[in-house]
């Protein structure tokens, strides 16, 4: 029985704490190996949210250029525009007293205009204005500039 004894002592006293820092050890080390993968996923996870952010910040910069871009054409789009419409009201005002002008009747850009009233490419002839001054001395009290008499026989055509 001594042998027993001596075998079962053996294994407590040398074998079991030898299995336990064997044991221990491979837990240690698991141990330490999942907190440096966890430590490299946390790295990982950061580097991609700072790679997202640099992402963002660049899409941010494009959206920033591109709308400076537009903003720049809309500027210069309002200034061609309203060029545009000073240069509309200067004929506009020009083609308003052109009724009053002595030689309306063989005007030349009259007759050009009248080819785009009809889009059909149809030519109209103008009727004369029932207002418009018929002799020097309506003329002369209208509101208009002082003016030329018109010619009758001008008139008579039309």
């Amino acid at each position: 029985m001594k042998m027993e004894t001596n075998f079962i002592e053996v294994v407590q006293s040398v074998i079991l704490p030898i299995v336990t820092i064997v044991l221990g050890y491979f837990g240690w080390r698991a141990n330490a190996d999942k907190n440096k993968l966890q430590a490299e996923l946390k790295s990982l996870e950061h580097s991609n949210v700072s790679k997202e952010i640099e992402n963002q910040n660049s899409w941010l910069d494009l959206y920033k250029k591109l709308h400076n871009d537009q903003a720049e054409r809309m500027a210069q789009m309002e200034g061609e525009i309203q060029k545009l419409k000073n240069t509309i009201k200067n004929f506009e005002y020009a083609f308003k007293k052109a009724h009053s002008c002595r030689f309306y009747d063989v005007c030349p850009v009259r007759s050009e205009l009248q080819k785009f009233e009809n889009n059909n490419g149809k030519r109209t002839r103008r009727k004369p204005s029932t207002n418009r001054p018929r002799d020097s001395t309506d003329r002369e009290n209208s509101e208009g500039d002082n003016i030329a008499p018109i010619d009758n026989e001008n008139d008579s055509e039309s």
